[in-house]
């Protein structure tokens, strides 16, 4: 049952990757990828940054301040203070999916 139930978030998790990078596609964003990883995010975005050099972090926030993010946490704000390789960060317009 559990495994089921991973496999199907794994295949949702995929299909919106594949949305957005055709949503990205679309902007004329032409070499990018996008991997479906598990484990800690800020930790994987960490080390893949670091294992593909000249790469450049390119992550979106969802604006937390104050308690909840403090609460919360933040992958954005772990991986601008710890990544070597320079983070491009946006607030996403609202998109259908």
């Amino acid at each position: 049952m559990r495994a089921k139930a991973f496999a199907n978030l794994e295949s949702l998790a995929s299909d919106y990757l594949s949305f957005i990078s055709g949503e990205i596609e679309k902007e004329g964003a032409r070499d990018q990828d996008h991997l479906l990883l598990s484990g800690d995010p800020a930790e994987k975005i960490l080390q893949l940054a670091q294992a593909l050099p000249n790469s450049v972090v390119a992550m979106s926030t969802h604006g937390r301040s104050g308690l909840q993010a403090l609460f919360l946490g933040s992958v954005t704000d772990r991986v601008i203070r710890y990544s070597e390789a320079p983070v491009l960060v946006v607030r996403p317009k609202a998109l259908a999916f």
